[in-house]
């Protein structure tokens, strides 16, 4: 998992943790990574949440604003190693809140 490295605490914990993420709405899980044998995540859009006020109510019952996931959003890592889906470059590039980089403006034309 990509969290995996970065986490402390038990694989239960972090997998409750994206559990309640994708129940609030703030994750999305589909194929996203190519020839991948698991569904991946992806971010909510910022401007998706900001559609949705049940959304909205949820991201900051996890004591984060708007603006700071707007931030991280548009600096977000996309995977470097990993063949995106198709599933997931329609999914970015339809986004209000798609920001174009060298790598990917090709994909989206």
């Amino acid at each position: 998992m990509i969290w995996s490295g970065k986490w402390n605490k038990k694989v239960a914990d972090g997998q409750a943790v994206l559990a309640s993420l994708q129940e609030s709405g703030l994750l999305v899980l589909d194929k996203f990574i190519m020839y991948s044998k698991n569904p991946s995540f992806a971010k909510l859009t910022p401007s998706a949440i900001q559609e949705d006020p049940e959304k909205m109510a949820n991201l900051q019952s996890f004591g984060i604003t708007i603006q700071q996931y707007q931030a991280a959003y548009e600096n977000m890592i996309l995977p470097v190693r990993s063949k995106l889906s198709p599933q997931d470059i329609e999914y970015l590039c339809k986004s209000k809140d798609f920001i174009m980089k060298s790598h990917l403006s090709y994909l989206c034309m």
